[in-house]
Formats: structure tokens, sequence, C-alpha cells
């Protein structure tokens, strides 16, 4: 068992070396293309339900755009606090700016995706970026996402924004993204083969042509799924248009969550919906989970191989080698691909406690969903 264990975390290892560095090398291609040629309008979307502490740094990064064929819509979704106040008060300072107030929430609609609808609705551009309230946009974000998706001719495109947090577990449970590029998704292979289950998305980004959500009748064929962002990049590589994934740390920042329980909460809820939990997929979620933890545990079980090493120096040091070769590759993929976008060092090397934590929320998660208990997001109950 030891021998199986310790070849099962050094392939593990190599599997993370070769692939974060592949995808390293992709996300690092799709920012060297030619400058743009063409400027067609881009309509920038912001649902906002309840954001008066980030509406106004989002929106006034948003004006100052180097990119300025823009219009910017703000919608309105039903806050209880100043968030449209705020709004009305920008809409007042810029022309380009224009505040929607959100219809009450219509049956079988999630919140944020009956807001994205909406603001669908009232668009004009060519193309649309839906981004958070909580968002921070350098002057070059809408130019930046634009050069790639006309240089890449795709119709959608997303990517890691740099991510800030409060204090380091709560940014150790942001960095759990990481395991699309470290050890799930090859964006060289997904850019040919355009596989649905390999489609990814982050919220905080989602540049897109007009002429997909057309072809797919807006967001009226997902709107009750509960990981919108991840949902739409696989109807669009369903239906045939290009997704690309790339690295925005240089468009934009986001401080995602405040606390190390709204994180948890908020994380458990994307982890669950991007996974149609069936009865049959149980023993599969318990075999990855075991994984994950094993994985989580090489580098003390390669401290205990060495101690037993040198109190039985008969055994044999194969599997302490293999042992430790996969931590090594393993988790300095995690920290390389940690710190390349944009963690700093002391949550890159977090990774074996961000495996313990996604198993942690992956199985809460699954619990509640399973329950019916569900979760609550924004003041709203999501089932």
């Amino acid at each position: 068992m030891i021998g199986i264990y310790a070849s099962l975390v050094f392939l593990v290892g190599i599997w993370a070396t070769l692939l974060s560095f592949s995808n390293r090398r992709e996300m690092e291609r799709l920012k060297k293309g030619p400058p743009l040629q063409q400027r067609p309008l881009v309509s920038i979307l912001i649902p906002a339900r309840n954001e008066e502490h980030f509406i106004q740094g989002c929106i006034s990064s948003l004006t100052d755009q180097s990119y300025q064929n823009i219009e910017i819509l703000i919608l309105d979704d039903n806050s209880s606090d100043r968030t449209g106040e705020i709004a009305a008060r920008l809409q007042a300072q810029d022309p380009r700016v224009r505040i929607i107030k959100g219809k009450p929430l219509c049956e079988g609609w999630r919140g944020k995706l009956y807001a994205m609808q909406q603001l669908y609705e009232q668009s004009k551009g060519e193309y649309l970026l839906y981004t958070d309230a909580d968002t921070l946009h350098n002057t070059n974000s809408v130019e930046y996402g634009m050069r790639i998706i006309l240089n890449e001719q795709a119709s959608f495109l997303s990517g890691y924004p740099k991510q800030k947090g409060e204090g380091i577990c709560t940014q150790t449970l942001v960095s759990a993204m990481l395991f699309n590029t470290v050890l799930y998704i090859p964006l060289k292979l997904q850019k040919t083969l355009q596989w649905p289950p390999f489609a990814m998305a982050i919220g905080q980004y989602l540049l897109l042509k007009r002429t997909l959500l057309d072809d797919i009748e807006g967001f009226t064929s997902m709107k009750d799924v509960i990981c919108d962002d991840v949902m739409l990049a696989r109807a669009c590589a369903r239906v045939g248009h290009k997704q690309v994934f790339a690295d925005m740390k240089d468009a934009l920042s986001c401080r995602m969550f405040s606390s190390f329980p709204t994180g948890f909460q908020g994380l458990e809820r994307s982890i669950i919906g991007v996974i149609d939990i069936k009865a049959y997929m149980v023993p599969l979620i318990l075999v990855a989970a075991t994984i994950l933890i094993a994985c989580a545990i090489a580098p003390i079980s390669a401290i205990v191989m060495a101690l037993e090493l040198l109190l039985y120096p008969g055994l044999s040091p194969l599997p302490f080698l293999l042992t430790l070769g996969g931590s090594l590759l393993l988790f300095g993929s995690w920290t390389v691909t940690g710190l390349y976008h944009g963690f700093p060092l002391r949550v890159a090397i977090q990774g074996p406690i961000t495996f313990i934590f996604v198993v942690a929320m992956y199985l809460h998660g699954f619990y509640r969903k399973a329950t019916g208990k569900g979760f609550i997001w924004k003041g709203r109950i999501i089932r």
C-alpha cells in the first residue's frame, strides 16, 4: 500500500508540473498579440445587489478606461442599502453611465442571472463585459480583454483577476481556484477541443460577443443554475462558439470575500454549482476527496518515511523518494502558479491547506445540496 500511495503522489506531481507549465505558456502567448485595430462598442454590465461599499470604486475605475467606446449599465437588483443612490450620483457625473432599476425576481430564476438577463436586454454593445461590483479595473482592463478576444477570434473570454483578501485564511480559500490550471484544464488542448466540461470562467470578468447570447437566447436556458459563469462558458462551447481562459491580473483585481465564513459559503456554493450531483457520483466524490487528502498529507508522509529510514536502514528508500519528489513537484507547481496569478508567497505556499479546505467545502456543500438546505447568498436562498 505504501508503494501505491507513493506512486500516486508522484504521478499527481508530474501531472501538475506538466499541466501548470503548459497552461502558463498558453496564458503568456495570449498576452503577446498585436494591438487593437477595431474598437466596437462594449457594454459594461454590472449586476449590483447591496454593494454600497464597492460600487463607487468599481464604476470610477471603469469610467477611466483607455478604451473609450463603452457604455456602463448598472442594474440595482432591489438593494436595501445605498447602492442605487450611489449609482444615481455616478450616472449624473458621466453620460456613459446608466442605472437600471431591477425588476422583482421572477419565479424560476436565480437572482444574479435575472439581473444579467435584464442587462443583456438593455445593452447596445456588440461586445458585453459582465463584471462584479466588488472589482477594481486597471485603465487597460477593457482594451486588454478586447485585444485577446479579437486576436483569438473568440466569442467568450474570462480569466483570473488578481485576488485580494483580508487575511491569510480567506486568501488561502480563494486560492482554491488554482485547481483549474494546476490539475484540471489543459488550456492548449481546450483551445482545439472546446469540450464543455473543460470550459471555465470566473464571474468577475466575462467578456463575450452579443451574438453568443443571441444564439443561446440569453440566460433563459440556464436561469436556475447556481454557478452562472462556468455554465455560460459551457453553453458557449456547446453551441460551437470559441471560449478562451486567460490570466487577467494585469486588467483587474477583486476583493472577493470579507471573511473566512463568507468565503467558505460562497466557494462551496460555486464548487457544488459546477457539478450536477447524482446518486451514482457519490463514490466518485469520495475517491476524489481521498486522493486530495492523500496529496495534502504527502509532505508529512515524506517526513515520516525519512524518520523510518533512519530507524530502519534496511527499508527501501523508493517510497520515500517518490513521495518526496511528488510533493515537491505538486506543491512547487502550485506555489509557482499562485505567484504567477498574483497571490502573495505566504498564500501560494499553503497548497496542502487549500486541498483540505476544498475537500471540506465540497463535502459540506454536497451535504447542504443533498439535504435541501441550500445556500444563502445576498439574502436569498439558493437550493
